[in-house]
């Protein structure tokens, strides 16, 4: 963008954006699994709860 071309090249630009995609899609990936492990205990547990939810 000419707003940040005085101030950082090109490829820099293209490779902050590529790392930040990467970082989101890791992000969500490890966040997924995270959620899926403490939630185990839950289900194991309380087999029930699972059908009690509208």
């Amino acid at each position: 963008p000419p707003a940040l071309a005085k101030h950082i090249t090109q490829e820099d630009f293209e490779q902050s954006q590529e790392y930040g995609k990467d970082n989101a899609k890791f992000t969500l990936s490890s966040k997924t699994f995270s959620q899926r492990l403490d939630s185990a205990p839950v289900w194991i547990l309380c087999p029930n709860m699972r059908y009690s939810f509208p």
